[in-house]
């Protein structure tokens, strides 16, 4: 079962620092296929990417990852479902087989 706090883009604070140059960097990475935002815990990617995506008035689908969510299904449900949220028969042919698990894998054990 996915925790429904994953799915949810946390708050934005009122008191933060404004990060315009970020922001517009976030809005050019609409164009990539690939936007990757790093820096070390307590930075504040979360809180820059909560903002980004309320103020953007694009769908955004979120997902909060942890230590428990390693497994790849868990992982591409965890996407579906998200994007579910936005767009209501997104996966359904899929789904089924993430259920299966590394059975629905085409390859047998990899080592």
């Amino acid at each position: 079962m996915i925790t429904a706090t994953k799915m949810h883009i946390p708050y934005v604070r009122h008191t933060l620092v404004a990060r315009t140059d970020l922001l517009r960097l976030l809005d050019e990475g609409m164009d990539a296929k690939l936007t990757l935002l790093f820096a070390p815990s307590g930075y504040g990617k979360t809180t820059a990417l909560s903002e980004w995506a309320k103020q953007s008035g694009k769908l955004v689908a979120w997902v909060s990852l942890s230590k428990q969510d390693d497994d790849w299904s868990t992982f591409w449900n965890m996407v579906i479902v998200s994007i579910q949220n936005h767009v209501e028969d997104f996966g359904l042919t899929i789904l089924p087989l993430l259920e299966e698990g590394s059975s629905a894998s085409s390859g047998s054990d990899v080592s």
